[in-house]
């Protein structure tokens, strides 16, 4: 089952398994058709990447969101996993989606989808996800049938600090 190995990637935190089984999913399910001009192509592979999700995230997880808002702004796609048998291992997933222009924009356009999560959705963690210890961010490019998958995971530690530092520096 593809949906299922697709999850398993975000499970694992495997940026390059994912970027592996989307490309076959890609190449088996979506034609060039469906790509071509005059498509909202944001719209169809956020389509394509949340139906795969969302039909095999709910039992492992409490919350998943399609364009939920978080920080200040929608993020494509965010889940929470428990990550072991204790329900306080939690770690949150936020995917960001990008179409690239070309098959070269690909790794642009991924950077550009993880600077957005960073800038617009991290700081609103603090109030929505309370029992949170890990935060995985992915920027995920598509062009026709290619993409590309970039990721960073935020542990407790990392989080706290970068909340602290605001403090501080909070005028």
């Amino acid at each position: 089952n593809s949906a299922l190995s697709i999850f398993d990637c975000f499970k694992k935190d495997d940026a390059d398994l994912l970027q592996d089984k989307l490309q076959e999913t890609l190449q088996a399910y979506v034609s060039i058709y469906d790509t071509q001009k005059g498509t909202d192509k944001e719209s169809l592979y956020h389509a394509f990447l949340n139906g795969s999700l969302s039909a095999v995230v709910a039992p492992e997880s409490d919350y998943y969101s399609s364009n939920g808002e978080i920080g200040s702004g929608r993020a494509d796609i965010q889940f929470v996993l428990n990550k072991s048998e204790n329900s306080r291992d939690r770690k949150l997933i936020i995917i960001e989606c990008k179409v690239a222009v070309s098959e070269r924009e690909l790794e642009k356009q991924s950077d550009l989808a993880l600077e957005q999560i960073k800038e617009k959705y991290i700081q609103g963690v603090k109030g929505k996800y309370k029992t949170v210890t890990d935060i995985c961010i992915y920027g995920i490019s598509f062009y026709k049938k290619q993409c590309f998958v970039k990721s960073e995971t935020f542990s407790l530690w990392n989080i706290l600090q970068l909340w602290k530092a605001e403090l501080v520096a909070w005028p």
